[in-house]
This record gives C-alpha cells, structure tokens and sequence, in this order.
C-alpha cells in the first residue's frame, strides 16, 4: 500500500472514531492524558499536516511553526472537515517534490534554526507515523471513559506491528 492510501486509511480510522465520540468526551481533560484531551491529541496531529500542507506551495516545511487551532481541539465536526481537506491535498500533490524542512531543538528560545533536504514522501511517512502514535494515545483516553468503544481494526498501531502480530499468530496456529 502507498503512502498515499495509507494516510487516507488513517484518515478513515480517524473520521469513524470522531463521528462516535460524543463532543463533550472530545474536550473533557483526561487524567490518563495527563490532563490533555483527545481532541487535543487529534489537534496535534491535524497541526502536522497542516505544516506540510501550508508549505508546500514554498516547498518549506516547519513543524514548529504550528498554529496551534483551538477549534480543532474543540470541535470534532471541524477537525473532520480539516480530515476531508488534507485528504484532498495528499491525492493532489506531487509526491516527489523536494521539500526543505526547518527545525529547531532549542528548548527555551529558537536561536538556530537547522534544515534538512526532505520530500513529500517522506514527510507524509513522518506524518503517517507521528498520527499512527497519537492515535494510540487518543485510543487509551477514550477507552479510559468508554470501555466498549469500538475502534476500527488496528486503530493506533503501526503497520509493521500488524504484520509481526499476524506473522505470531500464524507461527501459533501451525504449532
């Protein structure tokens, strides 16, 4: 599978678990989050691919530059639709393009500002792969007030943790 459609099958897992999650779940501090909520989670992840999105046109991309949106944390219909629009720029884009992405490891304030030749590809893998880990988290805070929620199938876990489980599991059955 492509990076293309795996990021829209994130997408997908994303919509349904949004779609079933009341709004007042969406926003509620979770003590298991650390005091954060989901939809602060799905803020975060939203946020990265709004870097890529809003600096590909530069071809210059900067994580740290987010903008931090606090309808996206607050509202789920938002951060839906958000969903729609970055899935419309990942079948539209050239994948090939080459990208500069900036970064700095500066903890109190940015004195240098570091940059690495990247790609849309590549960046998209980084992104698939960041949301796939906050995906897991969201997954733990809404369990922890809704313990029969129902998630999509492998929902939060990377791709090639699927592939050893399936490899155990049919190492197990041959046994």
């Amino acid at each position: 599978m492509g990076l293309r459609n795996a990021s829209i099958g994130i997408f997908n897992q994303l919509r349904s678990v949004l779609y079933g999650l009341p709004e007042v779940d969406y926003r509620r501090s979770l003590e298991i989050l650390s005091g954060s909520s989901v939809g602060q989670h799905v803020r975060h992840i939203l946020e990265f691919y709004q870097c890529l999105e809003e600096g590909y046109d530069s071809a210059e991309v900067n994580y740290d530059a987010r903008k931090r949106n606090l309808q996206m944390e607050q509202s789920p219909g938002y951060s839906i639709q958000k969903l729609e629009e970055f899935e419309f720029f990942i079948k539209s884009a050239d994948s090939q393009k080459s990208l500069v992405l900036f970064y700095s490891y500066d903890e109190i304030e940015v004195q240098e500002v570091q940059s690495i030749i990247s790609s849309l590809d590549r960046e998209l893998l980084y992104n698939l792969e960041h949301a796939i880990h906050h995906m897991a988290i969201i997954k733990i805070g809404i369990k922890s007030i809704h313990p029969d929620f129902m998630f999509p199938e492998n929902f939060g876990v990377a791709s090639s943790t699927v592939r050893h489980q399936q490899h155990v599991h049919s190492k197990l059955s041959a046994s």
